[in-house]
């Protein structure tokens, strides 16, 4: 028995696109979501101040109060009768709080917000106030001012 050799001639052929592009099409938009999902922020209008210093807002605990007087902390609504309940889940004995509050806010809430945070404790509180043009040892917010 003998064997025969046919020669196959290999016609080259270009990969299939129509995959690669599915698949760069769906990490464009995992991107664009990502992205847009990490610069949420509260709007707020802090108001400008000159003293202070920076202060870093990574390991601290952000409660920001927007013009509708709505209270978010770390960037979740929380109900004004729930704040208390809702800090006492999140603060640990040494957190540091930065209070951001529009400059419209009535002065009556920012007080009852603060002897709040004194109730529980705490014993680090930093105010955010937008830098102002010549930003020297201006502390921010960590809220950019939309």
């Amino acid at each position: 028995m003998t064997r025969r050799f046919t020669r196959h001639t290999m016609i080259w052929q270009p990969p299939e696109l129509t995959p690669i592009i599915d698949i760069v099409f769906i990490l464009l938009i995992f991107f664009m979501v990502t992205a847009s999902v990490l610069q949420q922020t509260v709007p707020i209008d802090l108001p400008t101040g000159t003293s202070g210093r920076v202060a870093s807002t990574e390991s601290a605990v952000v409660i920001s109060i927007d013009a509708d007087s709505q209270i978010w902390v770390d960037q979740v609504l929380v109900e004004r009768g729930q704040l208390v309940a809702y800090l006492t889940q999140v603060l640990t004995p040494e957190s540091t709080v930065v209070l951001n509050g529009d400059q419209s806010i009535s002065y009556g809430l920012f007080v009852s917000i603060t002897d709040q945070l004194n109730q529980l404790g705490v014993s680090s509180i930093s105010l955010a106030v937008d830098p102002s043009p010549m930003g020297v040892n201006a502390h921010q917010s960590g809220v950019p001012n939309q």
